[in-house]
């Protein structure tokens, strides 16, 4: 059944507010770097980045990113709400304790604890947000909020839900999962993962790569791999975290060897695939199976708009190294078929 004019105006609501959200987020990144970059400033103590080499930097880098963690920490857990004086000595306090650098908290706490404010009143504004785009899904999408609660294998949620259609669309004009996979940033395109070009600017017309859309199907990803059920937890079952651990079962076996780019010499060179690289490899075919299910999920709930055929993106191809989802796309020919 095709979608009513009451949906496609709300669908324009979702993208109106994911677009308020994604605003939100970006403030609260600022705030978070500016912090970095007051404690990274502090921690130079008058040196120059060119003065320092690269075990120097990287030691640096690590420390300031510990002593934002330690603030953050002992802020959220003292929960203040009174004058910047008071609540600057509590938290130094507290954060020293928890491990930050005694000899450089009190030149920059003040700086820091004032974007911790700004973050303060975004969060709340940015969970609203959040559960109100959840909300129009849930009336005015029925057959995807059945979908969504009676399956308890998927995993995201309504608000994801509801931030891929903010970000996307109508997913009725998705004709296969190809084209959501490039609007998503999860393509392959001319053999190569679709991703930012800086030095062609053709290509980096064809690619289309949009890093806050990327960042929302990687966070989703997260989502699922952070709910692996234990005693501690009481999460269900989820299809999606047992297909991770299946999916990364299949890529130590695929590869044992793979080729990286050296970057002291810029060339190519082959080393053992390592455990990190197996669990992105893996985590990147979960994501993508993400938008299959939705993809087919409303497919079947509102069919797929006439504009939508014989579209062909320049450039898509399948990912040949992910068979599984070759058969999901031979699923959406079929039922175009039917």
């Amino acid at each position: 059944m095709p979608l009513n004019e009451k949906q496609l105006d709300m669908i324009t609501s979702e993208k109106e507010l994911q677009y308020e959200r994604r605003n939100v987020l970006k403030a609260e990144i600022t705030f978070k770097n500016r912090s970095r970059g007051f404690i990274q400033r502090v921690m130079l103590d008058g040196r120059r980045w060119d003065q320092l080499d690269e075990k120097q930097v990287e030691q640096l880098r690590k420390n300031a990113d510990t002593d934002l963690k330690c603030i953050e920490e002992a802020h959220k857990e003292l929960n203040l709400d009174g004058s910047l004086p008071k609540v600057q000595s509590m938290v130094i306090a507290l954060a020293i304790e928890k491990g930050a650098n005694k000899t450089f908290i009190e030149r920059y706490a003040s700086s820091v604890l004032t974007n911790f404010v700004g973050m303060l009143y975004l969060k709340p504004f940015q969970k609203k947000l959040q559960r109100d785009m959840g909300k129009i899904i849930a009336k005015h999408f029925p057959e995807i909020k059945d979908w969504v609660e009676h399956d308890d294998q998927f995993g995201i949620g309504l608000p994801g839900v509801a931030a891929i259609v903010g970000e996307a669309g109508d997913l009725s004009n998705y004709e296969y999962p190809m084209k959501i996979w490039k609007r998503f940033g999860l393509a392959v395109i001319d053999g190569e993962r679709q991703r930012r070009v800086a030095n062609d600017p053709m290509k980096a017309i064809e690619h289309g790569f949009n890093p806050l859309r990327r960042s929302l199907m990687f966070t989703l990803g997260d989502s699922i791999v952070k709910r692996k059920p234990t005693e501690k937890n009481d999460f269900k079952p989820c299809r999606l975290h047992a297909l991770l651990e299946e999916r990364k079962e299949y890529e130590r076996g695929r590869d044992t060897i793979v080729k990286y780019k050296d970057k002291k010499t810029g060339k190519m060179v082959e080393k053992p695939i390592s455990v990190g690289h197996i669990h992105a490899r893996a985590k990147r075919y979960v994501e993508k199976r993400i938008l299959c299910d939705l993809l087919y999920a409303w497919h079947e709930a509102y069919g797929i708009n006439e504009a939508a055929y014989n579209h062909v993106s320049k450039g898509l191809q399948p990912d040949n190294d992910q068979d599984d989802l070759d058969d999901v796309v031979g699923m959406y020919r079929e039922f175009k078929n039917q």
